[in-house]
C-alpha cells in the first residue's frame, strides 16, 4: 500500500464547490465537503457524484491539485464512484469508515491516523 500525504489545509479550503476531475480529465463530480484529519490536514472529500449528485463519494485528498479552477484527483473515475459513500444524512465519519476509505484508494491513512 502506498502511504497517503495531506495536501496544504489553506490551498483545500477553497476548494469546495469545485469541480472535480480525474487524472484522465473526466469530470466526477462536485467536491462538497473536506474532512480535516488529527494533525489539522485535509484528508478526505466528499464528491457528490451521479446525476443529481446525491451520491456522496469519499475520496483521499493525497496527491490532489487545482488546476484552473477544477480539482483533479489521482484516482480514476470508476474508483471514486465506487468508494464508499457518505451516508445520506451524515456529516461524522467514523474511524472504521475512513480506514476503509484508504483501504478501498490502496492507501495506508496518514501518519496522524495510526493510532486510530
Amino acid at each position: 500500500m502506498r502511504e497517503a500525504h495531506s495536501v496544504d489545509p489553506t490551498a483545500a479550503e477553497v476548494w469546495v464547490g469545485l469541480e472535480v476531475f480525474d487524472s484522465h480529465g473526466e469530470r466526477i463530480g462536485k467536491l462538497s465537503e473536506i474532512y480535516v484529519g488529527d494533525g489539522g490536514t485535509p484528508d478526505l472529500a466528499v464528491v457528490r457524484t451521479g446525476l443529481f449528485g446525491l451520491r456522496g463519494s469519499f475520496v483521499p485528498l493525497a496527491g490532489a491539485s487545482l488546476e484552473a479552477d477544477v480539482v483533479i484527483v489521482p484516482f480514476a473515475k470508476a474508483l471514486v464512484r465506487d468508494a464508499p459513500a457518505l451516508p445520506k444524512g451524515e456529516h461524522e465519519v467514523s474511524p472504521a469508515e475512513e480506514a476503509a476509505v484508504f483501504r478501498h484508494y490502496g492507501l495506508q491513512p496518514p501518519a496522524a491516523h495510526a493510532g486510530r
